[in-house]
């Protein structure tokens, strides 16, 4: 993968988050939305221009990540390399101990890593469902809105710069040498060399996991799994914990929560080590970006008491950081 595409992607991502918003402050002036209050919020609008935003980065994300997930990787960037001229030079003894272990099965399947993150999805919704936990009323649909908003920015983020690391740096998996050998005598049917009285099973899928085993940095699950972690953790935070419409009772089972998610997190990061599809520097690596774009995500769309920017709060004034009329700069609102 040229450097290029890589800056074209990321290019990409940013645009997406500052180019709309402005157009659209051109076209049409940002309606206020009610302060809220402690006992039941403004309903607020499930719909305005700055809104293009946030949804042309969510749909930006996702298609960086499926587009990028069909192209060849670049040579590894570190460690062993792989010559498609001479495969068997990667079966060198040498490598073992970076590339040996045995292909598994995943212990957290994708599909069972995606039914978790629908699971979040309706675990962030529900939480606007539930008066007792949060101090409300009723639906407050600017929360709910904000919040499933980040939600969903965080895990399309996730997935496009997952794939861009990916892509671009193509260090090889701990299995790939046992890939090599299944996609090269089983399922191309090679006999000679290396592959002479090979006995043993084909790569399941073999050409999508054989390129996969070029992907390894950083770790996908990872990301996914800390990302998902952390924006559930951080609006249950704003809600139950520190925000301003935390109570007593709430902050105990808060934190319960947010342990339980990262320890969820964790376990999903640890099974990629231990099935030998990441190397240890995969799964941290992975593990900051998807803990980062959580928190970017979240902080972009929330203030300190777990209210969103995107209304002014009485008596106060706050500043961010973000897309704006004129572009990238820092933006101040306030409401008394």
């Amino acid at each position: 993968m040229k450097p290029v595409t890589v800056v074209t992607a990321v290019a990409l991502l940013a645009a997406s988050l500052v180019t709309p918003q402005a157009l659209a402050a051109e076209a049409e002036p940002i309606k206020a939305y009610p302060a809220a209050s402690g006992d039941g919020g403004g309903e607020g609008d499930w719909w305005r221009p700055d809104y293009i935003a946030d949804y042309s980065s969510i749909l930006v994300g996702a298609g960086l990540w499926l587009g990028l997930r069909t192209v060849e990787p670049a040579d590894a960037a570190f460690g062993p390399r792989f010559d498609a001229s001479n495969w068997e030079g990667v079966l060198d003894p040498g490598n073992s101990d970076q590339l040996g272990r045995v292909h598994r099965p995943d212990t957290v399947s994708e599909s069972g890593l995606m039914v978790w993150a629908g699971v979040g999805l309706a675990g962030v919704m529900l939480q606007e469902w539930i008066p007792q936990l949060n101090g409300l009323d009723r639906l407050d649909a600017q929360l709910a809105h904000d919040s499933v908003i980040g939600y969903l920015e965080t895990l399309s983020w996730t997935l496009g710069v997952t794939e861009i690391l990916k892509t671009s740096i193509g260090r090889l998996r701990p299995d790939f040498q046992d890939r090599a050998r299944r996609y090269h005598c089983g399922n191309l049917g090679q006999t000679d060399g290396a592959c002479a009285g090979w006995v043993g099973e084909p790569l399941e899928e073999g050409d999508k996991e054989f390129m996969r085993g070029r992907k390894s940095f950083v770790s996908g699950h990872a990301s996914f799994a800390f990302g998902i972690a952390t924006y559930w953790s951080m609006v249950i935070g704003g809600r139950m914990v520190w925000g301003k419409r935390a109570k007593g009772h709430t902050v105990a089972l808060g934190v319960l929560f947010q342990g339980a998610l990262m320890a969820s997190a964790a376990f999903v990061t640890g099974s990629r080590v231990d099935d030998g599809r990441h190397h240890v520097s995969d799964v941290l690596a992975g593990s900051l970006v998807g803990f980062t774009l959580a928190q970017v995500a979240y902080w972009r769309h929330f203030d300190t008491d777990g209210l969103p920017r995107s209304r002014p709060q009485p008596g106060k004034v706050t500043a961010q950081i973000g897309p704006s009329a004129a572009g990238l700069g820092l933006g101040v609102s306030g409401g008394f």
